[in-house]
């Protein structure tokens, strides 16, 4: 399964080469600690719906209840793969 991308993923996708360029400045360290930060933040916002969501006992397209956590949710659809 392919797995999808998250819109913190996306931005970094968008501005990599600008920062590949100056790779040891400062203002590329603070993006890259910002980035991270929004990064995890973003993964708890996931998790957390997906775990509220299933607390509701949604059920899903084949009609069972969602035995997945959030992280099992997050990790199964969004992992890091790294290029």
């Amino acid at each position: 399964m392919e797995k999808k991308q998250t819109a913190v993923g996306w931005l970094e996708e968008q501005i990599k080469d600008i920062f590949y360029v100056a790779e040891a400045s400062e203002m590329t360290k603070k993006f890259k600690s910002v980035y991270e930060q929004a990064k995890q933040i973003e993964k708890e916002q996931i998790e957390n719906a997906w775990d509220k969501r299933c607390s509701y006992g949604v059920v899903s397209q084949t009609w069972r209840v969602e035995t997945t956590n959030g992280e099992q949710y997050y990790n199964e659809t969004y992992g890091e793969t790294k290029k």
